[in-house]
């Protein structure tokens, strides 16, 4: 951190009786470390022009804010949104290939324990850094500009240096999104994040690939380059769609994470998907509504019926959840004790009733999504 940007934050009195390990050692030996190193503002300067609307822009270092860069080409935030979505598919890991089981969870573990820690640590530098509220302000002050990451790399040398440039940034825009919050308002603490946090990879360390059209990503595990192949089946159509064009180069690859929940691991691909064109849309207006004998009925713009989905079992489900209930009711009344012998079960089946209806839910939303009879809904 520069001498100017240490004279401001002693002068705000932020430092004054606490300052973290790392502050004290770059107002003493001018390490780089909570703002970027300054450069000269001649320097570095060039225009660039969107390649669909001609947009100009003049730029020193770093892109403005929205605009993307292509190659060699650049593109303004309302031209790349008309040409990219971004989107998000998860999968369920099917094995390793290079490694073990034991040996991916037990490196799984270890940089999610890391990037747990390192999360945290950013929370709360970052906290220091900002300028407390003082009585005397009529508005809260814009934030220092902060640079974690040399420090960051000294505290956890473990993490890859891509994965702690990730993370920065990420915990960043966390903090900022509830900054006014925290400092200003006092409505809300420091972001907490907990244990197991997932390990963020960056698009240029993990690669996707088909292998006897089976989905496999690469990724770097610490020091370690694994496969991981990736489940596929009828369920994940939607997701193998989307892996297909990051496979191909039609669609641009972002960051990946990999976590793990319960005896599961999973791997989380974000990429930005072209667009579909409004010649390839289909057209035309499909009503859907419940009735009586089925949970949906589509019909065309002329009421004539398409498909119906009746769900049967949804309707047992109910029944037999209601019937449970009741019995346990009328057992209660009859047991003259505290607590029922069967109180443990009643929260189970509540718990198992309605994530069952949840998955019911989203097995008729995804039938839905899914038809290719028309383009828009109506209720």
């Amino acid at each position: 951190m520069g001498q100017a940007s240490a004279d401001l934050l002693e002068s705000s009195g932020h430092t004054e009786g606490i300052k973290p390990g790392w502050l004290r050692q770059t107002m003493t030996s001018n390490i780089v470390g909570t703002t970027r190193p300054q450069t000269d503002e001649s320097a570095a300067r060039q225009s660039i022009a969107c390649k669909e609307c001609s947009k100009t822009r003049v730029v020193k270092k770093r892109l403005p804010q929205g605009w993307k860069r292509l190659d060699d080409t650049y593109f303004c935030p309302d031209c790349w949104r008309n040409r990219y979505v971004l989107r998000a598919v998860v999968f369920a890991v099917a094995g390793p290939l290079n490694l073990s089981w034991q040996d991916l969870r037990s490196a799984l573990k270890t940089l999610s324990a890391e990037t747990t820690r390192a999360s945290n640590w950013m929370v709360k530098e970052l906290a220091l850094v900002d300028v407390p509220r003082d009585p005397s302000l009529a508005r809260i002050p814009k934030m220092p500009r902060t640079y974690l990451y040399p420090e960051a790399r000294k505290q956890f040398p473990t993490l890859p240096s891509q994965t702690v440039a990730a993370l920065e940034q990420a915990v960043t825009r966390t903090y900022k999104s509830k900054g006014y919050q925290i400092v200003w308002t006092c409505k809300a603490a420091l972001p907490t994040f907990r244990y197991p946090q997932p390990v963020p990879i960056h698009n240029q360390s993990w690669t996707a690939t088909l292998e006897n059209d089976r989905p496999v990503v690469t990724v770097r595990l610490g020091s370690v380059r694994s496969g991981l192949r990736l489940k596929g089946g009828p369920r994940y159509h939607r997701q193998l769609s989307a892996f297909h064009l990051i496979v191909s180069g039609e669609a641009i690859q972002g960051e990946c994470s990999i976590y793990e929940r319960g005896s599961d691991v999973f791997v989380k691909l974000v990429a930005w998907l072209p667009r579909r064109s409004s010649a390839n849309k289909p057209s035309g207006l499909l009503r859907v509504r419940s009735h009586a004998d089925a949970l949906l009925v589509a019909a065309n713009a002329k009421d004539e019926r398409l498909w119906s989905y009746h769900a049967d079992q949804i309707g047992r489900w109910v029944a037999e959840h209601r019937r449970m209930l009741q019995h346990w009711a009328d057992d209660s009344k009859f047991e003259q004790r505290p607590v029922p012998s069967f109180a443990a079960r009643r929260p189970q089946a509540s718990l198992r009733y309605h994530r069952r209806m949840n998955t019911a839910a989203d097995q008729a939303a995804l039938l839905l999504s899914d038809t290719r009879s028309g383009a828009s809904l109506r209720r």
